[in-house]
């Protein structure tokens, strides 16, 4: 099964755990450091799944284009630790308690 993943998440090392989990099942991850470029990738191409860090550069930011994300029918899953997202159909992972299994069971959902 091949997806188009989005991911934004200011720590490289969280860009590169989740692409390490999903590149090897042959998931196609595109990574952004901020959401300046990933609202601009996203806006210029078709994304299966947006992973999005609820706290990008320590604001809320994210979990607010999350929010806008799933309105438009979006399939997003939030990774964050202190902030969770708002709207209850949002897919979400604690990054304190980060399985692998959790964030392939909702990519593959």
């Amino acid at each position: 099964m091949y997806k188009k993943i989005l991911h934004v998440e200011d720590s490289s090392q969280w860009r590169s755990h989740v692409a390490n989990v999903l590149v090897p099942l042959g998931y196609q991850v595109t990574s952004f450091s901020n959401l300046t470029q990933a609202k601009q990738a996203f806006a210029n191409e078709a994304w299966d799944v947006v992973i999005c860090d609820g706290s990008v550069n320590g604001r809320g930011d994210g979990l607010d284009w999350a929010d806008e994300l799933y309105s438009q029918g979006q399939r997003v899953i939030v990774l964050a630790v202190f902030t969770r997202p708002r709207n209850q159909g949002i897919s979400f992972i604690d990054k304190g308690e980060f399985n692998s299994d959790d964030l392939l069971r909702l990519v593959e959902y």
